[in-house]
């Protein structure tokens, strides 16, 4: 039994309806978000008939630019699954929501629930993780690798998506690899927007699905034209319960 999820960093309020398009088209049991506005998270949850998990991660009170929300920002978990065990876990900071400066002064969370398909536990994990404004690994994002590794101890069968701020192929992701395995296929050379992304043209993977233990995703898709990164879908099983 596998459920499909769908996973998106939807740049605040920019890209609704083409979010919910997407969604539409998917049908997913689960769904993860990176910078949603609590409000759309609330709307989003209505409109699919979902429940689930909202962290919020920073505050806008003024726009970044027209159209893109003010209000609490954070990560999500969206199901129509059955759910308990829901928690934030803040990785980097003091717990206290900033007001949004700079992504560098964000906090990072963690956001994670079980969800049960059929009686099935599936271990669902979400963050934005720690910025690096030139893609290159900085002595913040290792600390918060230390940090993010030591929150998800004993934590031994989860699928982690997210934005992770780091390229594959480079020092941050790499260091991923020795907890998780990446499903995103490898001729997928970008995660970033070739159109929406205000750095068009550049290719960076820096969103994946991780997994470890008994969990796994199959069938991964990268999908454009919904965000200014891609979004990813892919169907998520517990091996433990295969028939």
């Amino acid at each position: 039994m596998a459920s499909k999820l769908v996973s998106v960093n939807i740049q605040g309020k920019l890209h609704i309806e083409k979010i919910v398009k997407i969604l539409e088209e998917q049908c997913p049991q689960i769904v993860t978000f990176q910078e949603v506005f609590e409000d759309d998270f609330e709307d989003l949850a209505k409109y699919f008939n979902m429940d689930g998990l909202f962290v919020p991660v920073d505050q806008h009170k003024v726009e970044l630019r027209p159209g893109m929300g003010t209000g609490y920002r954070g990560v999500s978990i969206l199901t129509n699954l059955p759910f308990d065990n829901e928690e934030g876990i803040c990785y980097k900071g003091d717990g206290i929501v900033p007001i949004y400066t700079h992504p560098e002064n964000n906090e990072s969370w963690l956001g994670l629930m079980t969800a049960y398909e059929d009686g099935i536990p599936l271990r669902i994990e979400t963050t934005h993780f720690t910025y690096s404004y030139d893609a290159k690994a900085t002595e913040l994002q290792r600390r918060s690798f230390q940090n993010l590794m030591s929150a998800l101890e004993g934590e031994e069968n989860l699928m982690l998506s997210g934005d992770f701020n780091a390229p594959r192929g480079k020092e941050i992701f790499n260091r991923f690899l020795e907890y998780f395995e990446d499903n995103l296929p490898a001729d997928i050379d970008s995660t970033l927007d070739p159109n929406l992304h205000r750095a068009k043209g550049l290719k960076l993977v820096v969103d994946t699905l991780f997994t470890r233990g008994s969990i796994s995703v199959t069938d991964v898709q990268a999908h454009q034209g919904i965000s200014d990164h891609m979004g990813l879908s892919g169907l998520v099983s517990n091996s433990t319960y295969a028939n």
